[in-house]
C-alpha cells in the first residue's frame, strides 16, 4: 500500500507519468522505478500492472515492460547506454524472457548516430542501416 500510495503521489505532483517525462526530472527526482497500475472503478476490476520503467542514475530507461489487459507481459526491451549516455544497445525479449531481437547503435565524436544493426534472437544480422551527415561551413 506504501508503494502504491508513493507511485500516485508522483503521479499527482507530476502531473503525469514520470516516463512521459524528460530524462532530467526523472534524473533530478533520483527515482529508480515507476510502476503504472490501471483498475476499472465503475466496473469494480481488479487493480491491475500496466507498465514498468526502470531507470539508471542518468534518467536512461533501463528496462521497459508493458503488460496486457489480463496483467501478462506483451512486450519487454531493455537498454544500455555509453558515457555519453547515448542509447547503444536494444534488446526486445519475448514474454518468456527469449532475445527476440537486438539492436546495437554506434556513435561518432559528435554523438551522432553513423550505424544501427538489428540481429535476431540468433543472434545473424537482419539489417544495417547507417547514417552520413554534411555539415554547414
Amino acid at each position: 500500500m506504501v508503494r502504491i500510495t508513493g507511485v500516485l503521489l508522483m503521479f499527482i505532483l507530476f502531473g503525469s507519468p514520470l516516463f512521459a517525462q524528460k530524462k532530467t526530472a526523472v534524473k533530478e527526482s533520483n527515482v529508480r522505478s515507476v510502476t503504472e497500475y490501471k483498475q476499472d472503478i465503475e466496473k469494480n476490476g481488479p487493480q491491475l500492472k500496466e507498465s514498468y520503467f526502470l531507470y539508471d542514475k542518468n534518467g536512461n530507461i533501463l528496462e521497459e515492460i508493458e503488460y496486457d489487459g489480463a496483467g501478462k507481459v506483451k512486450t519487454h526491451f531493455k537498454y544500455q547506454y555509453d558515457t555519453n549516455n547515448n542509447k547503444i544497445k536494444e534488446t526486445e525479449l519475448s514474454t518468456t524472457g527469449k532475445v527476440v531481437r537486438t539492436t546495437e547503435y554506434k556513435y561518432n565524436s559528435n554523438n551522432l548516430r553513423t550505424e544501427r544493426n538489428t540481429y535476431g534472437g540468433d543472434g545473424k544480422l537482419k539489417s544495417k542501416r547507417t547514417y552520413q551527415y554534411d555539415y554547414q561551413n
